[in-house]
């Protein structure tokens, strides 16, 4: 359980470190100035769901063994979270650093597609990272997995925090830079020549999935895949895939919408299963009006 008055010096603490202080002040501006009104995120919820396609369909279309080890692994981090979390971190409740990402969808597309660079934004407590890191190890032609995120200045340690479910085998493949996108992607763009897949799951709003685009978009090639997190928050998605002409595919995922595209998304995709969208947008829903 939080406990608000730790969190609140937590926060004092935090931010007094030089660099954070002056990613927080941004963070802080950009969400006065960036709110998505309800109107929008209803919109876009709407759209999500004449969208949705079925997941389990798309995994099991061109390689079911890979979709056999992706729900293979998935299981296996599920069951280690207790252990990982306690032995590598001291305890931690999962919720104080957000929820993972549709990491089973993740390993599955850098398996299929044999990504060697792959771009994550919000790494939290690293489940994605995680699941990308061991499709990398597995695929073996040398893929790295440059991550970027800024501490939860609410806990005690939060930069120990970031990237606890990772295994220790896995970090000599793994760059984490914490200083917030704005600072993270400009300096990652510059180690890279091009991007495989970009999984973008930071700042929800419009205006920060744009800048990530304006920073990342020029190392995008034909082959480019581009996994965005929480597409129902605002009309971002839909709006990119429209003027960029994209394929794409919208999963749902623990009640959220994931969306599929980029350059070469195209050859993921031969169609869709359609279903599911009744219950996920009634508990979407439900979270947006609490």
């Amino acid at each position: 359980m939080s406990n608000p008055i730790e969190d609140s010096a937590n926060v004092l603490r935090n931010i007094c470190k030089r660099r954070n202080s002056l990613v927080a002040f941004r963070k802080v501006v950009s969400r006065l100035l960036e709110r998505d009104g309800p109107a929008e995120a209803e919109a876009a919820l709407e759209w999500c769901c004449e969208n949705l396609s079925d997941v389990d369909e798309f995994l099991g279309r061109h390689a079911p063994e890979l979709a056999t080890e992706a729900v293979a692994l998935a299981e296996h981090m599920e069951r280690s979270v207790p252990e990982r979390l306690d032995s590598f971190r001291g305890r931690l409740n999962l919720e104080s650093v957000g929820g993972p990402a549709d990491y089973r969808l993740l390993y599955y597309i850098v398996r299929l597609t044999r990504a060697r660079r792959v771009v994550e934004t919000g790494v939290a407590a690293g489940w994605s990272s995680s699941a990308v890191l061991t499709a990398l190890e597995r695929n073996s032609n040398g893929g790295r997995l440059f991550s970027s995120d800024f501490p939860y200045l609410r806990l005690r340690n939060p930069e120990g925090v970031i990237g606890a479910m990772v295994e220790d085998r896995h970090r000599s493949a793994w760059e984490l830079f914490i200083d917030g996108d704005a600072v993270n992607l400009a300096v990652i763009a510059e180690r890279l020549d091009a991007i495989d897949l970009l999984h973008y799951d930071s700042d929800k709003t419009r205006g920060g999935r744009e800048r990530a685009l304006q920073l990342l978009g020029g190392l995008f090639t034909d082959e480019t895949i581009v996994v965005f997190d929480d597409v129902h928050c605002n009309l971002q998605f839909r709006d990119l895939v429209e003027r960029s002409d994209w394929a794409f595919r919208v999963f749902s995922f623990d009640d959220k919408y994931v969306g599929v595209t980029g350059p070469g998304a195209r050859v993921l995709f031969d169609g869709g299963v359609h279903g599911g969208c009744v219950s996920v947008a009634k508990a979407v829903t439900g979270r947006m009006r609490d």
